[in-house]
């Protein structure tokens, strides 16, 4: 029974069969019932007291300032009652900015006062965001909605996102981009603001303790790399003066002199010279 009742008002939908109102939304026009999109208060109070849009007419109404992507699912959603078929039916792919789609609708049944539709968008919004913090979607469709005020209902929901992972956002160029704005525009609570000031302090803090570290090495290495030429040095003199003491005879005459002279080359040809 509720199969057939769902197939029949689907086909009314489709078919336009008995409509007696129009939802315009750019170049779409969607053949509707009041009986049906009535369960948007706004509309059922419109249609109880004579309604007319600006132009005057009755039987339409002009929805273009809204995601038209929003409007159609709304209007699926009065005809079968079920936000997760209408959901597939308008999901293209796995590309589409599915939590951005969801803000959208809950931004237009807010409008419309469609309570189970509201509910629905904002419970999927928010499980959607949290499943894409860690890509693009996710920078993409919260930069979009603090864009726009309509969707200021569901900031909470953004910040708790961010909080939860503010570390690894932090450590991200983008995300860092997108939590400046977000402090820059004052769209966070005291909370995340001192928790977001905290964990920058806490990051630079990690990156001068990282600095003076390496210095510390570079400084290290540094040292001995001196203390080795000055050995080497050193050593150069010796073969130098043990080399004047036999007259300056070629030392590849003396085996064991030659090997030691041509081993402290060798070094100092791999450090560089020494000054």
């Amino acid at each position: 029974m509720a199969d057939a009742l769902s197939q029949h008002m689907k086909m009314l939908l489709e078919s336009g069969q008995h409509s007696d109102f129009k939802i315009r939304c750019g170049e779409s026009v969607l053949q509707v019932h009041r009986a049906v999109i009535c369960q948007s208060k706004v509309l059922s109070v419109a249609f109880s007291r004579n309604f007319k849009n600006k132009e005057g007419l009755t039987d339409e109404i002009n929805l273009s300032a809204n995601d038209p992507k929003a409007v159609e699912f709304m209007v699926d959603y009065f005809y079968s009652g079920s936000y997760e078929w209408v959901r597939a039916h308008h999901v293209a792919s796995p590309d589409d900015d599915v939590p951005l789609l969801d803000a959208n609708i809950y931004v237009i049944a807010d409008q419309f006062i469609v309570d189970t539709l509201q509910d629905s968008a904002r419970n999927k919004f928010e499980n959607g965001l949290k499943a894409v913090w860690n890509s693009d979607v996710f920078i993409h469709t919260v930069n979009t909605m603090w864009a726009s005020y309509e969707y200021r209902p569901l900031y909470g929901i953004i910040e708790q996102v961010i909080a939860k992972h503010l570390g690894e956002l932090l450590s991200n160029t983008d995300a860092e981009s997108l939590i400046s704005r977000g402090l820059a525009e004052g769209l966070f609570s005291k909370n995340l603001l001192y928790q977001v000031l905290r964990d920058k302090n806490n990051q630079i803090r990690t990156k001068l303790d990282q600095f003076t570290l390496m210095k510390s090495q570079a400084d290290m290495l540094k040292a001995q790399n001196d203390a080795l030429k000055a050995v080497i040095k050193s050593c150069h003199n010796k073969v130098t003066t043990a080399q004047a003491s036999i007259g300056g005879k070629d030392l590849r005459n003396n085996n064991k002199l030659y090997r030691y002279y041509r081993a402290m080359e060798e070094v100092e040809e791999e450090l560089g010279g020494y000054s």
